[in-house]
């Protein structure tokens, strides 16, 4: 899986890069979490790309490998799988004015060459400018209308978030941007 882990480093900074904070914004705040997990294959059906999976702890899991999973066939029982997901969300003070911007999608990915194992990376990245209406400290809410005019409010549960949080004001215009990726590959080191 060598392949994946250069392009999954590639597609990741890609799309986490809003998720990054600076020492020269301190009016921003972002977290990053990764998630992996490997599997052993246990069935496989072809026709349906079904795929079913057992966990290190014993769990079974069923996925259908979409058809970015390039070389299915390649697939043999008894193989190790690897799976790692990222996910991150920055919050930075936006321009004033922004708010009526609406929302903007990145999306990527990577997939296996043919011939090689199976494998794939997708991420998206969602960034939407919000106006702050409230913050309430002692519950870590905050109050925010999106710019179709929904109101939302949502816990902020990460200490650094948390920070950012207690700076804002009601008529704050913030650029939230949510980050996914995940990639999936066959590992060369077989069964564990």
């Amino acid at each position: 899986m060598s392949y994946s882990k250069a392009s999954f480093a590639v597609l990741a900074l890609v799309l986490v890069a809003g998720c990054q904070q600076t020492a020269s914004a301190p009016q921003s705040a972002a977290f990053q979490e990764t998630v992996e997990a490997t599997a052993i294959v246990q069935k496989l059906n072809l026709t349906t790309r079904q795929v079913v999976l057992e966990a290190e702890d014993g769990r079974m899991l069923t996925i259908v490998a979409g058809p970015e999973v390039r070389n299915l066939a390649q697939i043999d029982l008894g193989d190790k799988v690897k799976a790692v997901y990222i996910r991150g969300i920055a919050a930075r003070m936006a321009p004033p004015g922004r708010a009526a911007a609406g929302t903007e999608v990145t999306t990527g990915m990577v997939r296996a060459p043919e011939g090689e194992k199976p494998g794939a990376i997708v991420g998206e990245s969602v960034s939407s400018v919000v106006k702050i209406v409230s913050f309430d400290a002692p519950s870590n809410l905050v109050t925010f209308s999106t710019s179709d005019g929904l109101v939302r409010s949502v816990v902020v549960q990460k200490p650094e978030m948390q920070e950012f949080a207690r700076g804002l004001k009601p008529g704050d215009e913030v650029e939230v941007t949510f980050t996914e990726a995940f990639a999936i590959g066959i590992e060369e080191t077989g069964a564990y």
